[in-house]
């Protein structure tokens, strides 16, 4: 097998977008711990919650990604002592800790933890996010063998099937008679 070299531009472009992706949620992460102490207990998550991201809304511009992680971070505040349980890999134990010190691992990790507490404050999200399919749901067609059976009785159907066949490439030819003997 025949290796292909690496481009060191790519792998250089590559290792400087991981390296600014994790820069990135170590900033997030630092905010959302700032912001914790603006979280008010006294009131459900998810009002406490929306009422800080609101406060900042306007430095996500538009970015919901963002925006969506610092929210989750700050469920994991607002939750700091729900036990919670993450997933370490295949084959390892999983790790028991608290919200508030799975708020500084990976975001995937992050990302169960703040679900955990949603549960355990029985405020779950809704599944889907409120997007519709990117593919609708295929219209319901006739039953196209009895449409075909239909154009096959008569001499009009069956030159509509041998033309859709020309127009699809399709090479039509007389079947050679059998040799009786």
């Amino acid at each position: 097998m025949n290796e292909v070299k690496k481009s060191a531009k790519v792998v250089a472009a590559i290792k400087e977008a991981c390296a600014a992706n994790a820069s990135v949620y170590g900033y997030l992460q630092d905010a959302a711990e700032f912001a914790a102490d603006e979280l008010n207990v006294s009131i459900p998550i998810g009002e406490s919650v929306d009422e800080v991201t609101t406060r900042y809304v306007d430095c996500f511009k538009d970015n919901h990604n963002l925006k969506s992680q610092f929210k989750n971070l700050l469920v994991c505040h607002f939750g700091s002592e729900v036990p919670v349980s993450i997933d370490m890999g295949k084959d390892k134990e999983p790790n028991h800790t608290t919200a508030a010190l799975a708020a500084r691992l990976s975001k995937h990790k992050m990302d169960s933890a703040a679900k955990q507490v949603r549960e355990a404050y029985g405020t779950n999200r809704e599944g889907g996010g409120g997007r519709t399919p990117r593919t609708p749901e295929a219209p319901k067609v006739a039953d196209w063998t009895v449409t075909f059976n239909e154009l096959m009785v008569t001499d009009e159907g069956l030159a509509q099937i041998k033309s859709l066949l020309v127009l699809h490439g399709f090479q039509l030819r007389k079947a050679p008679a059998k040799a009786t003997a």
